[in-house]
This record gives C-alpha cells, structure tokens and sequence, in this order.
C-alpha cells in the first residue's frame, strides 16, 4: 500500500523517462490530474485511465480541488498501490503533490516519486538559454496575485501556468511595475511538440494573443541594462573594497551627512521644478548615499 507519483513530461510522449513508461504498463489503473494533456494520448493503451478534470469544472476554488483530490487519492490507497500521474515533473508547479506529500506523511503512507522532465527543459530549447545564466522561474498564478513582481529584472525568468487571457493580462499588470511596457518578452505555446508556437511581442501585447492556453509558459528576458537594488549594492561593495575607491573607503555615517543634505536639496529642486528625468537622477545619487 502506497502513493506512485509519475512525472508525464512537458507534452508528448517521447520525453516519458524509461522509468515512467515501466510505471504506467504495469499499472491497473492510473489517476490523472488533467487528461487535458498531450501525453495522455501516448499512454499504454491497456491501461485503465481516471482522470481529476470533472472536480477542475465543478469547483470554484483552485484550493478546495488540490484538497479534493489529495483526500480522493489517500482513500484509495485502502484497496492497494495507487498510481497518480501529473504533467511534467511531479515537484514542479504540481500543489497537488506537495500537499499530497505531506499529508502522506501526517497518515504514515510511502510514496515513490518517478521524475519526468519538466517544462523548463523544451522551454529553455525554445528560447536557446542557459538556465545556469541566473534563470528564475515562477508560477504565473502566484505573481498575478501580487502588487508587484518577485523578479530580478537583471536576470532571465520563465513563468509557467500562463493557462489564459485573463491571467495573461493580471500577469501583465503586475510585471509592468518592474518593467517598461515595451520590454520585449516571449510566449511558447506546447512547448516541446509538433505544435509548438514562440510568439515575441512587447509585454503590454501578451495577453493579445490568440494561443494562450493550458500549455503556454512566457521568457522574460532581463532588462538591456543593470536596474535592480543587488547591481546597486554590488557597485557600491566594489567601491569600498580593498581594490575600490580610497574615498568610498575613507566615507563613514558622520562624513556623509553632508552629502545627504546636499543630495536631499537636489531631489526637492528637481520635484518643485516638476522635473521627473532630474528627479530619477537625483533619487539615485540618494540610494547611493542611503
């Protein structure tokens, strides 16, 4: 008695990993988060197939159907080995498996987890990226849910689950706040298989497109020049570093209040004379200082 967790792949059944495949003919019976997925089709065709998809279109809340499905599938392991398979890999994106494993763990049940290749892998193909090169990834439902985004702007980032136009343009709002409208951005539509799409457009137009869908992830490439507070912070460690500048090096709180006052004199001119180019100067030369 126990929990089998195969990973399905990005989207078709070539990227099934040998162990999978073996998984999946043996099984009796397998229960699929979604059927709604390229590689149900490349199953073992004697194999029994249940799929979670009627709890998705009868429930309103993307918590109670995680919840639904994790009691449904510890209930079925009283009558023996339980085989769940999700899209990708099973730790990636999937809220059913990580709630699925701890609640395995409250109850004593093992589970077994079958790797699968995610969508990062077709993903960072289709934008020829080095995920190494400070690759983020995100969930799109989890940034929409924010004010403003948790990203880098210095560094690339993948967001999977951009699964429609309404999210597109939630995602869209939010992602503005840390870059300009025009930012050149990507969306890969099946990444992976024979219908693959890559769709470049600036990132007010995303939510315009017409493939946007359960399998379309976005590439957000880093802004062309170093924006965010950590190149800042580098900058200024490199200054007063054994190797940086003897002034830098030399600055203490007192010593610098004076050059506080001056730069706060600055930023209040630059707003009287409504000058908001001045002003992000200036705003600048006061982090610094800060």
């Amino acid at each position: 008695m126990g929990i089998t967790i195969v990973g399905l792949g990005p989207g078709h059944g070539r990227y099934l990993t040998r162990e999978a495949w073996d998984v999946l003919t043996n099984a009796s019976e397998i229960l699929l988060r979604t059927a709604r997925h390229p590689t149900v089709a490349d199953l073992p065709a004697s194999v029994t197939t249940r799929s979670f998809d009627h709890i998705y279109d009868t429930t309103e809340r993307f918590e109670d159907v995680y919840a639904t499905i994790v009691n449904t599938i510890i209930e079925q392991t009283a009558t023996g080995e339980v085989i769940y398979a999700v899209p990708g890999h099973p730790l990636m994106g999937e809220s059913t498996v990580t709630a699925l494993l701890a609640k395995a763990k409250e109850v004593n049940l093992p589970v077994r987890i079958v790797d699968g290749i995610s969508f990062v892998e077709p993903m960072i193909t289709a934008v020829s990226l080095d995920a190494l090169d400070g690759l983020q990834i995100f969930d799109a439902i989890d940034i929409a849910a924010r004010q403003y985004p948790p990203l880098d702007p210095d560094t690339p980032a993948l967001i999977g689950q951009v699964y429609n136009k309404l999210l597109a343009s939630e995602l869209k709002l939010v992602l503005m706040m840390a870059y300009p409208e025009e930012h050149p951005v990507k969306l890969v539509h099946a990444a992976g298989t024979e219908q693959e799409i890559i769709e470049e457009m600036p990132l007010y137009e995303m939510d315009r497109s017409l493939h946007i869908d359960h399998l379309t992830s976005m590439f957000v490439p880093p802004l062309p020049r170093p924006s965010s507070l950590n190149v800042l912070a580098d900058t200024v460690a490199v200054l007063r570093s054994p190797g940086g500048c003897p002034w830098d090096q030399e600055q203490t709180p007192q010593s610098m209040r004076q050059g506080f006052l001056e730069e706060f004199g600055e930023v209040l001119a630059a707003l009287d004379a409504d000058d908001p180019e001045n002003l992000r100067e200036e705003l600048g030369d006061l982090l610094y200082h800060i």
